[in-house]
């Protein structure tokens, strides 16, 4: 369920530099990559593959941030 996601920041300078409008196409990915994209669009529900896409992206973003830090 959604309350189960973690909060995503989008306030983070390189994700404020993404136009909204940049397209990311689900085009050419693999079998087990569109299976994914699938349940996660219909599991919240959402209407397009760029919207699933997006905050993959951001979701995975941030937990590398987690798992890698920047050093000081």
């Amino acid at each position: 369920s959604q309350k189960d996601l973690p909060a995503v920041s989008t306030t983070h300078r390189s994700l404020k530099e993404i136009p909204e409008t940049t397209p990311i196409m689900a085009e050419g990915s693999d079998p087990k990559t569109l299976a994914i994209l699938n349940e996660v669009k219909a599991n919240l529900n959402l209407s397009q593959d760029y919207e699933v896409m997006r905050m993959l992206i951001a979701l995975g973003y941030e937990r590398i941030k987690q798992l890698f830090p920047p050093k000081s």
